[in-house]
Formats: C-alpha cells, structure tokens, sequence
C-alpha cells in the first residue's frame, strides 16, 4: 500500500473497505511490517476481525503479536480477547509482550 503514513493507510481501509483488509490478511502475502500494521488497524473492523486477530496473536514474529494487541485491545469487552490478552500477558514467550499486554489490560 503506497502512502506516508501506514498507520492511517491501514486504518483508512478498515473503515473504507473491511472485506478487503481482511482478505489481505487471510491471504499471507504481506510483510512483518504491513501484517503488523494491519492486524492493529483490525480492531476496528471488529465482529469478523476478532478470529484474525487471534491468530495474529499467535504469529511467530513478536512485532506482528504487538500489532495484535493493539487491535484486541479495541474489542477487548470480548471475553475471549481478554482471555487471550491474559495469556500473551502470563506467558508469551516475548518479555516486550508480555510488558505490552499487561499494558494493554491495565489501561481498560
């Protein structure tokens, strides 16, 4: 996605045209940085975005986790959301991820 800004790129999607940010990130052909961006910008599709979300949550890369917390966290009166953000925060295998969802929690 060309642009400056990719925070406001990947939001501007989600509120444009959901569908198309969620296929972009079923489809496993973006990069750390663009799937990072993506998954934060997530939170605020909502509904159909949690499942992404989660497993987003659960990427090999801690910088992509990162981005998925800041998108759980914008739908976090999911009780499975908040479940899982316990569980980054108890128990990922990143100490910044566990910092971040703590952080995460603490602020609701």
């Amino acid at each position: 996605m060309a642009g400056s800004d990719p925070v406001l790129r990947w939001n501007r999607l989600a509120s444009q045209n959901p569908d198309k940010l969620q296929t972009l990130v079923e489809g496993a052909q973006l990069t750390v940085p663009e799937l990072t961006f993506a998954a934060e910008a997530l939170g605020r599709v909502g509904g159909p975005g949690v499942e992404l979300l989660l497993r987003c949550s659960r990427n090999t890369s801690p910088v992509v986790r990162e981005g998925a917390i800041y998108g759980l966290v914008k739908v976090l009166e999911d009780t499975v959301v908040r479940e899982r953000l316990e569980a980054m925060r108890d128990s990922d295998q990143s100490r910044a991820i566990r910092e971040i969802a703590s952080e995460a929690l603490l602020d609701t």
